[in-house]
C-alpha cells in the first residue's frame, strides 16, 4: 500500500469518528460502533514505470547491452561494472579466446564444469551465455568480498591468486583500477548515451 493510500485511510477513519461524535452530541444518544459505517477509499497503486534502457555508444550491440542490463538486474550486479569488465577482458569482442579464457567476459576453462552444473551453459563463446556466466561470477564475488576492487581482483587473478595479494596487503590492482576508471567514464558518457529502445 502506498503512503498516499495510508493517509487517505487514516483521514477517512478520523472523519468518520468525528461525524459519529457530532451525531451523538446532537442527539444525545450514543451510537453503537457496529452502526457506524466507515468507507475506505484506497487509491490503486500506480505501477512503476519500467526504466528505459541506457544504451552506450560502444562496440557492443544494443541487443547485448539490453541482455546485459537484464542479467545484471537479475543478479544484482551494477550494469556499468559488467560492461567495464567486458571491455577490460575482451574489448567487447565475443569471439576472443585468450589461452584458456573465452568470450566477452573471458570465462576461464576451469569454471566450465561448475557453470554448466549451476547454469546449464555449454557454449562459452555464445555471447549471451558468456555474459550470463560472467555476471553470475561477478555477483558471487561481490557478495563474498563486499568490495568491488577485491571482487575484480578475484575475477582477474582467481580466488587463490587474489588471496595471495591480499595477504601482502594489496587490495587494489592495475586491473581493478582499470575497470573502475572505465566504469566512471561510462557514468560521464551517460549524458551522451542513447536511451531509446
Amino acid at each position: 500500500m502506498t503512503r498516499t493510500g495510508v493517509i487517505i485511510i487514516a483521514f477517512t477513519i478520523a472523519l468518520a469518528l468525528l461525524t459519529a461524535i457530532l451525531i451523538m452530541a446532537q442527539f444525545g444518544a450514543p451510537l453503537p460502533l457496529d452502526e457506524i459505517e466507515i468507507e475506505y477509499k484506497v487509491e490503486p497503486e500506480q505501477p512503476e514505470r519500467e526504466q528505459e534502457p541506457t544504451y552506450f555508444n560502444i562496440v557492443l550491440s544494443r541487443e547485448l547491452q539490453s541482455y546485459t542490463m537484464k542479467i545484471c538486474a537479475a543478479y544484482g550486479v551494477p550494469y556499468r561494472l559488467a560492461l567495464s569488465v567486458m571491455f577490460a577482458e575482451s574489448s567487447y569482442r565475443a569471439d576472443v579466446v585468450n589461452g584458456q579464457s573465452y568470450g566477452l567476459m573471458q570465462i576461464h576453462k576451469i569454471n566450465f564444469n561448475r557453470l554448466f552444473a549451476e547454469l546449464g551453459i555449454t557454449d562459452f563463446l555464445e555471447p549471451k551465455s558468456n555474459i550470463r556466466a560472467g555476471v553470475y561470477m561477478l555477483a558471487e564475488l561481490l557478495n563474498e568480498h563486499g568490495d568491488t576492487h577485491k571482487a575484480l581482483m578475484a575475477y582477474n587473478h582467481g580466488e587463490a591468486g587474489a588471496r595471495k595479494l591480499w595477504q601482502q596487503g594489496i587490495t587494489e590492482s592495475a586491473y581493478s583500477r582499470k575497470v573502475i576508471n572505465y566504469m566512471e567514464g561510462l557514468k560521464c558518457k551517460e549524458n551522451n548515451s542513447i536511451t531509446k529502445t
